[in-house]
């Protein structure tokens, strides 16, 4: 949440004041649209990460307006879309960090077994994991209270990783945990299924709910 004296800026959705750092920022690139979730200088247009305010922000022509210039044909799709792959970059670089630091594990009989030794702040496990050591994973990670992310294919998790196909990704530094919760936070489910699943982003911190 932001502090007392943190920046706000209004939706361009709804017009509501929030926190500049829970508002997603767009802006207008040589490329065209870019989404960024962290504050910049120059002109943006920030949106609240929910599917209404880009509805709104769509339908009234916000970014637009705000930015001017062609920005090519926007939907809520492209924008949901394009806001996901945001995260999805932003996630790749903390695993980066984590990597480097050798502070992960990946497999899911590796990530298990760490598990059971203590000491993983975050699983990243693949929303297409059958039932099987997948599905036991998850589970007992909830059970010790250890977020879960299982928003992500196999091929999300391929490109945010690097090298073969993981169905497990663990994550034993609890700043670099932390950085994945928040960037998850700007995340906005489309389906009515992924709806459902989704919540903060992971599930098993307190009680929360799996992503």
């Amino acid at each position: 949440m932001a502090g007392r004296d943190a920046p706000e800026r209004a939706c361009v959705g709804c017009g509501r004041r929030r926190g500049q750092a829970e508002l997603v920022r767009f802006s207008r690139g040589p490329a065209g649209l870019q989404v960024h979730l962290e504050p910049g200088e120059g002109r943006g247009a920030y949106i609240c990460p929910d599917l209404t305010c880009l509805g709104r922000a769509v339908t009234r022509k916000a970014l637009q307006k705000v930015l001017g210039g062609d920005l090519g044909p926007l939907s809520v799709q492209r924008l949901r879309e394009a806001i996901h792959q945001a995260v999805l970059q932003r996630i790749t670089r903390i695993l980066g960090v984590a990597r480097r630091t050798r502070r992960v594990v990946t497999g899911v009989s590796t990530v298990a077994e760490t598990l059971e030794r203590g000491g993983l702040r975050l699983v990243f496990s693949s929303r297409d994991t059958s039932p099987g050591p997948g599905a036991a994973l998850q589970a007992e990670a909830e059970r010790r209270g250890i977020p879960v992310v299982t928003i992500f294919s196999p091929g999300d998790l391929h490109s945010a990783f690097g090298g073969p196909s993981h169905g497990a990704i663990g994550l034993l530094d609890g700043g670099c945990a932390e950085g994945v919760l928040r960037s998850l936070r700007y995340r906005i489910p489309l389906s009515t299924q992924e709806k459902a699943l989704d919540g903060a982003g992971a599930r098993g911190r307190g009680g929360g709910r799996r992503g």
